[in-house]
Parts: structure tokens; sequence; C-alpha cells
């Protein structure tokens, strides 16, 4: 009995999984909209962090003690996740991990003074997300 139930949650696993996948591929084959447009009060990133040529940046919100700023880019996503990796493997930065699935990526890193990750999505057939997490140290 206990075997029979491990079973069946591995296979409602599997689903779920699969479900988000689906979510995911549907966002990256739609058309895209206009792009978003900028806040007022403009996007504060830390000094010398790297932004790949083609990224624009919209917002910038505090979240406790990390910022989270806002972009995208109508660079692929295997293209922009490789710039960012080069970029952030670039003193004063360090890539700590770096991971490319099919719809969506992620880069984190650190430096003297952040932590954080750089995520990217398949927003629509065009678009990539840009979304940056830094923390202070």
């Amino acid at each position: 009995m206990r075997r029979l139930v491990a079973v069946l949650m591995l296979l409602g696993l599997a689903f779920v999984a699969s479900c988000g996948e689906d979510k995911d591929a549907e966002n990256a084959g739609k058309e895209c909209g206009p792009p978003p447009t900028g806040t007022p009060g403009g996007v504060t990133l830390p000094t010398s962090f790297p932004v790949p040529s083609g990224v624009t940046m919209v917002s910038s919100v505090k979240q406790g003690p990390s910022t989270v700023l806002e972009g995208y880019s109508s660079a692929g996503l295997g293209a922009l996740s490789n710039d960012y990796k080069q970029a952030l493997g670039t003193a004063p930065f360090s890539v700590t991990k770096a991971e490319k699935d099919p719809h969506d990526a992620e880069v984190n890193f650190e430096s003297a003074n952040y932590t954080g990750q750089v995520k990217l999505q398949e927003a629509c057939k065009d678009r990539t997300s840009v979304t940056i997490t830094v923390r202070p140290k």
C-alpha cells in the first residue's frame, strides 16, 4: 500500500511539473504586446553592475534589504543567459550558479558587497523578461 501511495505521489508531482512547462511554452509562443514602460524615478543598479547590450531596465523596488529590478530584452533566452554569465563572471562579480531550462534561466552571482540572482524567462515570442534581485552582504 505504501508503494502505491508513493507511486501515485510521484505521478502527481510529474503531472504538476508538466503543467508548468506547458504554461511556459505557451508564453514563449504567444505574440508580444507593447513592451513594458519605465516607472517614474528610474532604475538604480549597484555600481559597476553589468547590463548586456539590448537589455532595457524599467523598474526597481526595495523589498526589505533587497532591490528587485525588472526589465526585458528582444534577445533570445540562450544568448541572454550566456551574456549574463559572461558579464557576471568578470571582476568584481563572480557566478556562483547558473541554470538554463527550455523557457527560463537563472544566474546567481556575488561580489564583495552583493549577492543575488538574474532570472530570465521567455515572456512571449520575441521578448525575454529580466528580473534582477540584489542583496547587500
